[in-house]
């Protein structure tokens, strides 16, 4: 008999916990055989245009010629969208911050800031974004790092 609306869950029915989905086993199946999966494509190609951008670059400068320029500028541009591609599987969201909501505070409170100035939200603001700009400098020079 299957589900009746109203009536408790039948004990033992139901998907297994660990069950793999299709998808899952079908993926697992794929890297067995030695198939790549589409995050490793992605990277391996992210990969390839820096390194060839890279080899390019390393000439002397005298010897960089405009078709060069044009290729590091084309191969740097494949590598970022590779990176862009893959990014989503490797990193998190940025969930979204209410600049001006402490710790502690009511949010049904829509007045809470009613007697802040504007120029201290402003403030605020600021330097939530200077903050974020810096954490994105910083992780953008340890990624130049690590590629060299």
């Amino acid at each position: 008999m299957g589900f009746v609306k109203g009536q408790p869950k039948v004990p033992g029915s139901g998907r297994k916990k660990g069950t793999r989905d299709k998808k899952v086993v079908a993926m697992e199946k794929a890297t067995e055989d030695g198939g790549l999966m589409p995050l490793e494509v992605m990277l391996n190609n992210m990969r390839w245009g820096m390194e060839q951008a890279l080899a390019i670059s390393e000439k002397k400068p005298e010897e960089i010629t405009d078709d060069d320029k044009m290729q590091i500028g084309f191969l740097r541009k494949f590598a970022q969208d590779a990176a862009k591609d893959a990014a989503p599987y490797l990193h998190s969201r940025l969930a979204l911050v209410d600049p001006f909501a402490r710790k502690g505070d009511d949010p049904d409170k829509l007045d809470a800031y009613d007697d802040m100035d504007w120029i201290e939200r402003a403030k605020e603001v600021a330097f939530v974004f200077t903050k974020a700009e810096q954490q994105l400098t910083i992780t953008a020079r340890e990624t130049v790092r690590h590629d060299h």
